[in-house]
């Protein structure tokens, strides 16, 4: 009895039970007790579910309350970003000078050094600097944006999830539809790179 004892003891001791795969931590930018709310005329909060304000009305954006972005690989994980400082109005400057950069913090992939920036206005959003990235890869991905010698980083983690609805829906279509190019209401310039000075 004793010997049958100790052999299903060793028996049980070599046995696992399987684990499902755990995510990386990833120091995702959430809000916070005191959330930033930006001068006039900026509404208090950015008025759609899940969404704040951070930064400084020097330079701040709109984040993901939970910290996630979740993106489609069919649409080659693109993001959409608004970038917002007060004074700044679109029509006036067009190419506002914001350099918008990103870098994986839990893996290898290609950082992104730099991406195009277009501006826009909107009766909601006001005057915006649009930035569109496409991530290599997903994973926990810290970003910059610089402009007028300020700069604002802040973490998200890009997650997919190919049989979810949501994830052909990047940040921009979460936003109440934006009027025509058409439209006064809406002032859009194309992407342009920056051209030397004469």
């Amino acid at each position: 009895m004793r010997l049958f004892t100790v052999f299903l003891f060793v028996l049980l001791s070599g046995t696992t039970t399987p684990t499902e795969p755990t995510i990386p931590p990833c120091p995702v930018t959430l809000p916070t007790l005191t959330p930033f709310v930006p001068p006039q005329p900026y509404p208090e909060k950015p008025g759609w579910a899940g969404r704040f304000w951070f930064g400084t009305k020097r330079l701040w954006t709109i984040l993901p309350s939970d910290g996630t972005w979740n993106l489609s690989r069919e649409e080659k994980l693109r993001q959409k970003l608004f970038w917002f400082r007060e004074g700044y109005q679109c029509a006036a400057n067009p190419q506002p000078g914001l350099k918008v950069s990103a870098r994986r913090l839990d893996g290898a992939a290609p950082s992104i050094p730099s991406c195009e920036v277009t501006c826009g206005t909107h009766d909601d959003l006001k005057s915006f600097m649009l930035a569109g990235i496409n991530f290599p890869a997903a994973g926990c991905w810290e970003i910059t944006g610089k402009v007028r010698g300020q700069e604002l980083r802040f973490v998200v983690r890009i997650a997919t999830s190919p049989d979810s609805p949501q994830t052909s829906q990047s940040h921009v279509e979460h936003l109440p539809r934006l009027p025509s190019d058409s439209s006064p209401a809406y002032i859009r310039t194309q992407a342009r790179r920056s051209t030397p000075a004469k």
